[in-house]
C-alpha cells in the first residue's frame, strides 16, 4: 500500500472518531450517559472493531492506531514513541507521523527468488526445482548463469 492510500484511509479513521466523539458530547449532554453502558459500548465498542479492521487494512503491525486514539488522545498529548526500525522516539503529533511509525514497523514481504533456470532448449523453468535434466545443471552447486552443456544455450536466472 502507497502512503497516499494509508493517509487516506487514516484521514477517514479520524473522521470517524471525531463524529462520533461530536455524538457522544452531545448524548451525554443530554442524558448522562457513561462509556460502559449499553450505549457507549455500542458506539465506542463498534469504532473500536472499525479501528482494528483500519489498522490490518494499513499494516499495522505494531498497534498503533490504537495507542494513537485512546493513550496519545489522537496525538494531542504529543506522546514520544519509537518504532522497531527507529533508534529514538519521535513525537507523534499527526497522522502523518502515524503513518511513519506504521510504515517503519511494516516488514516488507522480500519477492521470491526465482531460484530455477530457464533453458530455451528443453524450456526448464522450475522454481522449486534448481537442476536442470536436460543438461545436467545443478544450480545448487553452480554460479548463477552459467551455460547449457549439451545446446550451449544461455542460462537465464
Amino acid at each position: 500500500m502507497k502512503t497516499k492510500d494509508r493517509m487516506l484511509l487514516l484521514t477517514e479513521w479520524k473522521n470517524q472518531y471525531e463524529y462520533c466523539s461530536k455524538v457522544w458530547n452531545m448524548l451525554d449532554k443530554v442524558i448522562r450517559i457513561e462509556c460502559d453502558s449499553m450505549l457507549g459500548n455500542a458506539l465506542w465498542g463498534t469504532f473500536e472493531k472499525y479501528t482494528d479492521v483500519v489498522s490490518k487494512l494499513v499494516g499495522d503491525t505494531g498497534t498503533w492506531l490504537s495507542w494513537y486514539c485512546w493513550e496519545n488522545d489522537m496525538g494531542q498529548r504529543k506522546f514520544e514513541a519509537k518504532s522497531s526500525n527507529w533508534k529514538k522516539e519521535r513525537k507523534i503529533c499527526n497522522l502523518s507521523d502515524l503513518c511513519e511509525i506504521i510504515e517503519s514497523d511494516i516488514v516488507e514481504e522480500k519477492p521470491v527468488l526465482n531460484y530455477g533456470v530457464y533453458c530455451s532448449n528443453c524450456h526448464f523453468n522450475d522454481p522449486d526445482d534448481q537442476v536442470c535434466y536436460h543438461s545436467g545443471y545443478d544450480k545448487r552447486y553452480v554460479g548463477e548463469k552459467e551455460k547449457c552443456t549439451d545446446r550451449r544455450d544461455k542460462w537465464k536466472v
